[in-house]
């Protein structure tokens, strides 16, 4: 890979300027939904209890970094090959609902924007997610995280019941079939609360 090909994937990458000196995309805005709205269509994921995470792939490492900026961890990419990515998910560190559940420093991913270096933010959602599972399952990070579970919403109140009720999850991720990144997302959460 050129210099000039680097420089143009860090530019794609590094989008919003904050006080920490990281770039970052900015986090989808979600709409909340009351838990038992009729979900037509799409697809629903469990709402992980953990600080939202841009995984930063690039040169055989992965960092992590809040949705500010700030850097909370790095690891060694299992199978490095040179590749750069982006990926999104939940990282969960010191909560006590990762601490319960044994999942405390555990990573769930649930979508990638920047694959071999492209931007697939405007690739719709279904594509979006073989490439996080191939890019998962490729560089050996199913050893180190998790690809967030995903369903026909057409189960959700199932799921509400199973997941959130049942097993104490936050809530549901709705995302609608065939969107790009960060479009049609609405969260719907067992209790309301406010964002960090």
């Amino acid at each position: 890979m050129t210099a000039e090909q680097i420089a143009a994937i860090r530019a794609r990458v590094e989008l919003i300027r904050n006080t920490s000196g990281r770039d970052v995309l900015p986090r989808p805005r979600f709409a909340d939904r009351a838990p038992r709205v009729a979900l037509a269509g799409g697809y629903v994921e469990p709402k992980i209890d953990g600080m939202w995470a841009e995984v930063v792939i690039s040169a055989g490492t992965a960092r992590v970094y809040s949705r500010t900026g700030k850097h909370k961890t790095a690891f060694t990419v299992p199978v490095a090959d040179g590749s750069d990515h982006v990926l999104h998910g939940e990282w969960c560190s010191g909560s006590h609902w990762a601490n319960s559940r044994g999942l405390d420093r555990t990573l769930h991913l649930f979508d990638i924007t920047t694959h071999d270096g492209a931007d697939v933010r405007a690739m719709p959602i279904e594509g979006r997610r073989r490439l996080l599972v191939e890019t998962v399952t490729r560089l050996g990070l199913d050893r180190v995280a998790r690809v967030v579970p995903r369903w026909p919403a057409e189960v959700a109140d199932r799921l509400w019941s199973d997941l959130v009720i049942r097993r104490g999850y936050e809530g549901l991720v709705h995302k609608q079939a065939g969107a790009a990144w960060g479009v049609g997302w609405s969260r719907i959460k067992r209790e309301h609360t406010v964002d960090y």
